[in-house]
């Protein structure tokens, strides 16, 4: 798959296409550990709520397996949150985008980075460590 990398000050962003949806994948330095978000086109503007058509699953493992895993390489970082927000009118304390994106870290670890919480989530934040 090919990405569109740009580099800013504190930012770094990838973007790519899936069945006709855009998508922007933003890792962004905040001092003390980089946060990853992503985002999907929608009309005209990049939304954090909005999903696309096309298969979830998907876009998780192009998010957290191929990009994040790029990233970890190139960046080498120390410490990651990902925060899994709801989609709009969720009203789940866990979002089940929490829970799809801890199920798959789980199953398809990150390269040299622990992952917490171990057990169940309290919140939408699950936090990478390096090893």
């Amino acid at each position: 798959m090919k990405y569109l990398e740009k580099y800013s000050r504190n930012i770094i962003d990838y973007q790519f296409e899936y069945e006709g949806d855009k998508y922007k994948v933003e890792f962004t330095d905040k001092i003390k550990y980089w946060e990853l978000s992503y985002y999907k086109w929608d009309i005209d503007k990049w939304s954090v709520t909005k999903t696309g058509k096309g298969n979830p699953y998907k876009i998780v493992d192009i998010v957290m397996g191929d990009i994040l895993g790029k990233f970890i390489h190139q960046f080498s970082p120390k410490k990651i949150l990902i925060e899994g927000l709801p989609r709009e009118r969720e009203r789940e304390y866990v979002s089940p985008r929490t829970k799809l994106y801890l199920r798959y870290l789980r199953k398809n670890p990150p390269s040299g980075m622990d992952i917490h919480p171990k057990g169940e989530p309290i919140n939408n934040k699950i936090l990478l460590y390096s090893i």
